[in-house]
């Protein structure tokens, strides 16, 4: 697999987002350090200093700082986007409260700060939303008493179909952004062998059958009779809205080793399927758009509740 897949949307999107985000942090910042250090010259700006309520402007600052902290330093930083939508209704809603009780310049110098808020308002909630859409769905949508489930989740990739279906197509490819397989060999005729990492570190293998395969469009696959694990699989790729790129559709079902109790086991080892789905899309994803995965070297499988007191920065996983 080329190592360095990119697309025509990858570079402008994913620098547009994280400038965007960063910008907004850092208005975050110098907002929230001069409200909670001079409230009264801030009260003065949007025009309440004939009567400020210093502790609800320093509040306010904290609030702005705590926003700050999870855009330029956070690893999501979809909740703080939003964070910051609902802190910009709010002060809209105090302005306006302020506002009725003001005449003259006074008023006016507050519907100046609310048209300012309202300005800010707009490039908040294009960011929240746009990172939001990039953030994979996730549902489990039935699960038995056997420990068996059916996972589907999505994530929408800023690449051409044909690209997305390239990269997932490529068997022997897989274990870069699915951290938990160790090998997948293709055998030819529509069959591959699967070794992966099961719970308690141990490995698990199985052979399975491709049932269905449209270029550029869907793959489907099942576990051959006899495996260690019983699962099947479809990724279905669809054109986002907007041209946004492809929207990857993935159903997993599977019965993990151990049923009910190997399922719990796993999941409180950071192991579990339906926590890996979730950590794969978001690793095939970056792989797509930027040709690496960043991940931390103390980690590099990704989520492992026993690993996390060792992760370091991220850097790019070497080949």
């Amino acid at each position: 697999m080329d190592a360095t897949v990119r697309s025509e949307f990858d570079d402008t999107t994913n620098s547009s987002n994280t400038k965007m985000a960063r910008a907004l942090g850092l208005f975050s910042l110098g907002l929230g350090v001069w409200q909670l250090a001079s409230p009264r010259s801030h009260a003065k700006v949007v025009g309440i200093d004939d009567a400020p309520d210093e502790n609800l402007i320093r509040a306010i600052g904290l609030r702005e700082l705590a926003a700050a902290a999870g855009l330029l330093w956070g690893s999501q930083p979809a909740p703080f986007l939003w964070s910051r939508v609902a802190g910009d209704l709010m002060d809209l809603s105090l302005l306006a409260n302020a506002m009725g009780s003001r005449d003259g310049d006074r008023r006016r110098q507050v519907a100046r700060s609310m048209l300012a808020v309202a300005a800010v308002t707009l490039p908040d909630l294009v960011a929240s939303l746009q990172t939001t859409e990039r953030m994979p769905s996730l549902s489990l949508s039935r699960s038995s008493d056997d420990g068996s489930a059916d996972v589907r989740a999505s994530i929408t990739v800023r690449a051409s179909a044909d690209e997305v279906y390239r990269v997932w197509s490529d068997l022997g490819g897989l274990p870069r952004f699915m951290t938990h397989l160790e090998s997948v060999t293709d055998l030819a005729d529509g069959r591959s062998r699967w070794v992966a990492t099961g719970p308690a570190g141990r490995s698990v293998e199985w052979d399975a059958e491709t049932t269905d395969d449209v270029p550029g469009s869907r793959l489907s696959w099942r576990s051959v009779e006899g495996s260690d694990v019983d699962n099947s699989g479809t990724v279905e790729l669809v054109p986002a809205t907007q041209d946004r790129g492809t929207e990857v559709r993935l159903r997993l079902s599977y019965a993990p080793p151990g049923g009910t109790v190997g399922r719990v086991a796993a999941k409180l080892l950071g192991e579990e399927p339906k926590q890996q789905v979730s950590d794969d899309l978001r690793r095939f994803k970056q792989l797509v758009e930027t040709g690496d995965i960043t991940r931390s070297e103390a980690s590099p499988e990704g989520i492992r509740s026993t690993r996390v007191l060792r992760q370091r920065p991220g850097q790019p996983l070497a080949a």
